[in-house]
């Protein structure tokens, strides 16, 4: 991928299947997911998980430059009908466990908050239900300390 591809990234809108009140690019939800996750780890001591928690939430999305914003939606059926695509859809594999969920939880995190600010449709609310449980499910089973995990459920409650 070279730098004009990610640079297309600013014009890669998210929420292809329902109405917002406002788009949001693909490039400003990594900003935001960015901003949520090293925010979760703000208080750890480890300097290499933070390095690690920044790149990754810059970059998880970044394949999107070429297929659209893929909801969560389609990713779980295709994981569950065509479990050959789940290494394409999980991402790096040489993404430490842990830097995976918590860019997972903060993603949830940024779709919560994006659609409580700017959704208002019954679509809008059927995908944030759906987000909530997303969220829910990663904060139960990622493999994050109880620090952070409690972190992020305060977070959702604030969002």
């Amino acid at each position: 991928m070279n730098l004009r591809d990610k640079l297309r990234l600013q014009e890669v809108k998210r929420f292809p299947i329902c109405h917002t009140n406002r788009e949001q690019s693909v490039a400003e939800h990594s900003f935001n997911v960015t901003m949520i996750a090293l925010t979760l780890v703000e208080d750890e001591n480890d300097h290499d998980l933070k390095l690690e928690v920044l790149l990754y939430s810059l970059l998880h999305d970044m394949d999107e430059v070429y297929t659209g914003d893929i909801p969560s939606s389609f990713k779980r059926r295709l994981r569950a009908e065509c479990p050959s695509v789940i290494k394409l859809l999980d991402g790096d594999k040489f993404v430490p466990p842990e830097v995976k969920s918590i860019v997972k939880l903060a993603d949830c995190l940024e779709a919560i908050y994006f659609l409580r600010q700017f959704g208002g449709s019954r679509t809008t609310d059927g995908i944030l239900d759906d987000m909530v449980v997303n969220f829910h499910h990663a904060a139960n089973t990622g493999n994050i300390s109880d620090r952070i995990r409690l972190k992020a459920i305060e977070l959702e409650k604030n969002l």
